[in-house]
């Protein structure tokens, strides 16, 4: 059972038809995991298309893919102070 502690490390890293797969192990009770990365070009205001390649590779539910744009539009706006 993963213990939820956030500290972990890459054990293994390897790419493979554009997505990044990494193993990670839990640096405090040593639960193994895997992740896929994908790559995304952001520029402000045109990540519309490559939020509908990604939203086709993954799987993204419309909401899904409105949350993630949105997301990333805060990302991109400049910071009030």
């Amino acid at each position: 059972m993963k213990c939820e502690h956030p500290d972990s490390k890459v054990i293994n890293s390897r790419t493979f038809a554009g997505r990044r797969y990494r193993r990670r192990e839990c640096r405090y009770c040593l639960h193994r995991w895997s992740t896929i990365e994908y790559e995304v070009e952001l520029k402000s205001g045109h990540h519309g298309g490559h939020m509908k390649a990604l939203r086709e590779r993954v799987g993204l539910t419309a909401r899904q893919q409105e949350a993630i744009g949105e997301l990333i539009q805060a990302f991109l706006e400049p910071e009030d102070e």
